[in-house]
This record gives C-alpha cells, sequence and structure tokens, in this order.
C-alpha cells in the first residue's frame, strides 16, 4: 500500500489564530486555493481510496482534490477515527495552549471532553490496523496535524518525541 496523508488547508481558525479542535472552521480562500495544489499535485499518484476526517475543513479539502483528480467525490470515504484530537474547554484558544495537555495522561484541569495521549494513540492505532484492507492500493488520508503526526509516526513504527 502507498499511502499519502494530506492536512487540511488553512481553515478561519488557523488564520485567527485559533484552535477549532473538533469544532468546525470553514476552509479561507488560501485554505482551498491550498487543496486545489495539493490537488494538482496528486495528479501523479494513482490514487485508488480517499478517506477524509468529517470535520468539514478536511472534508472539505478532500472533495478539492478529488476534483483535480477526477476521483467521485461521493466514492469518498469518511472515518472519524481521522477527527482533530479533542481538547474539551480550550477550544477557541491560541494554538499554543492546548499542545501541552497531550503530555498528561488525564486533563490536568478535570475536563472530561479532553483525549489523552494514550487515547490518541489507541484510537490511531486502531485507525492504522483498518488500513491494512488497502492493501496494494494507493490511499490518500485527509485529516489534521496532531492527528495526522501521531498516525504517521505509528505507521513508521515509532512513537512521537
Amino acid at each position: 500500500m502507498k499511502l499519502y496523508f494530506l492536512r487540511h488547508g488553512q481553515s478561519q481558525a488557523n488564520l485567527d489564530g485559533f484552535y477549532a479542535a473538533q469544532n468546525e472552521t470553514p476552509l479561507t480562500n488560501l485554505g482551498r486555493e491550498q487543496a486545489r495544489q495539493a490537488g494538482l499535485g496528486a495528479k501523479n499518484h494513482d490514487i485508488d481510496v480517499i478517506i477524509s476526517s468529517p470535520q468539514s475543513r478536511a472534508h472539505d479539502t478532500a472533495i478539492i482534490v478529488a476534483s483535480q483528480i477526477n476521483y467521485p467525490e461521493n466514492e469518498i470515504l469518511v472515518d472519524s477515527a481521522l477527527r482533530e484530537v479533542s481538547v474539551g474547554n480550550l477550544v477557541g484558544t491560541t494554538a499554543r495552549g492546548p499542545k501541552g495537555y497531550l503530555e498528561h495522561e488525564a486533563s490536568p484541569n478535570g475536563d472530561e471532553e479532553v483525549e489523552t495521549l494514550g487515547q490518541l494513540i489507541k484510537r490511531m492505532s486502531l485507525f492504522s490496523a483498518k488500513l491494512e484492507k488497502y492493501s496494494g492500493k494507493t490511499v490518500l488520508l485527509v485529516g489534521h496535524n496532531i492527528s495526522g503526526q501521531l498516525l504517521k509516526s505509528i505507521i513508521a513504527g515509532g512513537m512521537p518525541h
């Protein structure tokens, strides 16, 4: 299997400097152009399967890429395992705030909505195992930065530092 990972294009929250986590935030004009450029780059990779996060910024990115490579939009698979990490009540804070939460096994302030590093590792490990059914295929995953970086580390046989 050939596997490509694409982080969604710039979102409004990215532009505004806030962490959206699992909240919805639309792509900006630049984000749509980034997706279009990624699609042009994907033309030479013979993509067999596109799997996207259910969040609109990633799914819209997948749709734009699909249109560039003549991949049917209705065949884009959506998997909730590719969703962004949950940061609980830190949604809407600056992009630097939530990252420290991943260092804890439990939320330091008791916020039950926060996804710990252990929970994220489990989610991405289970998703990685599901990818085995695409043996011999070229797969494009469209998702988010933190979960995507962790998935790449798991697939490569290591863990992030």
